[in-house]
């Protein structure tokens, strides 16, 4: 965690006393697209097992759909004040 945390840190730039707010919203742009990522990927595996074993998830899927729209809520509100460029939208990508 270590390694990706310095390797992110490194790419946007990251320390104190030269960041601007254009540097801000490259990074929280970042952050998150990518995380929104872990909620919709889990809530799309319990909703298949869930259909693949007939049994209820207990009201689970719609907890982390919900964590999912939450950050893209933020990713929208960040969106409204810079969008991203080919750059960030690669690095997304490959992330």
């Amino acid at each position: 965690m270590k390694f990706f945390r310095k390797t992110f840190d490194f790419f946007t730039n990251y320390g104190e006393g030269k960041m601007t707010a254009k540097k801000w919203l490259f990074r929280m742009i970042f952050l998150e697209t990518v995380a929104g990522v872990p909620g919709m990927v889990a809530a799309m595996t319990i909703h298949m097992r869930s259909l693949r074993n007939c049994k209820s998830d207990n009201g689970y899927i719609h907890c982390l759909l919900q964590e999912a729209e939450n950050e893209r809520m933020h990713l929208m509100t960040f969106l409204h004040f810079r969008q991203p460029g080919v750059f960030m939208r690669s690095s997304i990508i490959i992330t």
